[in-house]
């Protein structure tokens, strides 16, 4: 019967020694996962680093807990009854699994967002969104500035050379972009006014050309729009809040006998708009 217990201990002796050699002189397996206890009762597991030369700390964090202090180091026991490959579940004393490091470290929220923050909980976690993107759900993102907005000018009304006073009332238009390509209809004209261009990030650059019949005089106006978007949270779990600001400049133009289309005036109106539709996050 002694020779048996002998024999036991020898060879848990040789499978601990295996276990803890990397065959270039190292104290452990490289990236090799071993029991190890954690304060209150509970047990985990620590990786040899990959140089072979040691073993990081107990990963108890993942089970709330700290390691114990009694039994940071881990015994030749424990190592004994680590020969599984790297990946594998490490078998206790008792018969159970557990998990290696890779997997106990699971448990805790590490996922990186695209901006490379890392949530913790459910807060949503965010470094600098680029405008006009939000931080929603833990990550940057864009909404949607497709819709309908409601658009005014500051002043409403000014005198526009021998034009005399002209108005920019409130008016109604819908955006709607493909890609960097934006297209911005003014609805509320009579007839409606479409206005084309680019979108760079927040900044729109978009122009028209139209007629306008006033005082039995057939007027041209040729219009650019240098206006950003931008987005915020007003509330948590309410829609963004879509923004537009930026100038609208009209040179404005009629025909004379024997020069051609001649300016007469020029307006610029500092425009503001808000998006009516109420979208769920995009």
């Amino acid at each position: 019967m002694r020779a048996a217990w002998v024999w036991a201990v020898a060879a848990a002796w040789l499978v601990a020694a295996a276990g803890c050699e990397d065959g270039g002189g190292g104290v452990c397996v490289p990236n090799q996962s071993v029991l190890c206890s954690c304060a209150g009762g509970l047990s985990s597991v620590r990786s040899c680093n990959a140089e072979g030369s040691g073993f990081g700390p107990c990963a108890c964090a993942a089970l709330g807990g700290e390691p114990d202090a009694d039994a940071e180091a881990p015994s030749d026991t424990t190592e004994a009854a680590d020969t599984s490959a790297p990946g594998d579940a490490v078998a206790t004393d008792g018969g159970g699994d557990v998990e290696p490091h890779a997997d106990a470290d699971a448990d805790a929220d590490t996922t990186s967002t695209p901006d490379g923050c890392t949530p913790t909980g459910t807060a949503p976690c965010c470094t600098a969104c680029e405008a006009p993107a939000l931080c929603l759900e833990g990550a940057c993102q864009e909404p949607s500035f497709d819709g309908t907005w409601q658009v005014t000018a500051d002043p409403p009304s000014q005198l526009v050379g021998v034009l005399g006073t002209v108005s920019f009332p409130a008016t109604t238009m819908e955006m709607t972009t493909t890609g960097t390509a934006v297209t911005l209809v003014d609805v509320g004209a009579t007839p409606p006014v479409t206005y084309t261009g680019t979108r760079d990030g927040p900044a729109l650059a978009l122009s028209a050309t139209y007629t306008r019949t006033r005082d039995a005089q057939n007027l041209t106006y040729e219009a650019t729009v240098a206006a950003t978007l931008a987005a915020s949270l007003p509330a948590p779990g309410q829609p963004p809040l879509l923004e537009l600001s930026g100038t609208l400049s009209q040179t404005i133009s009629k025909e004379v006998a024997g020069l051609g289309r001649v300016p007469v005036a020029t307006a610029v109106w500092s425009l503001s708009g808000v998006r009516t539709e109420d979208e769920a996050r995009p």
